[in-house]
């Protein structure tokens, strides 16, 4: 075994962690694709290039997406808003749902 590769090899709780926020991010994708979450395609669309959840985990400016899809970053800023209390509005009614 090489001991100067000890250190570059990732603690277990690095590697919860980087387990947990995988699982978490694809909750997201998941949560953000059901027809449950109540978002149009192009809320659905603001929110994956903010939050860089297309896989490429680029995450793209309020300018930038206003770029790609032809509107103002003011119109991306006020469509990011609604989708996201879109979802935690579902989010809070499935926590209701469990107790």
């Amino acid at each position: 075994m090489d001991l100067g590769s000890i250190g570059e090899l990732p603690e277990p709780e690095d590697r919860r962690l980087r387990r947990r926020r995988q699982e978490t991010i694809d909750s997201v994708r998941e949560a953000l694709h059901s027809e449950r979450s109540g978002l149009t395609g192009v809320e659905r669309t603001v929110v994956i290039e903010r939050f860089g959840l297309d896989g490429e985990g680029l995450r793209r400016s309020l300018s930038d997406v206003g770029a790609m899809m032809g509107l103002t970053h003011s119109r991306v800023r006020r469509l990011q808003k609604g989708a996201l209390d879109k979802m935690r509005l579902l989010l809070a009614a499935e926590i209701a749902s469990v107790r």
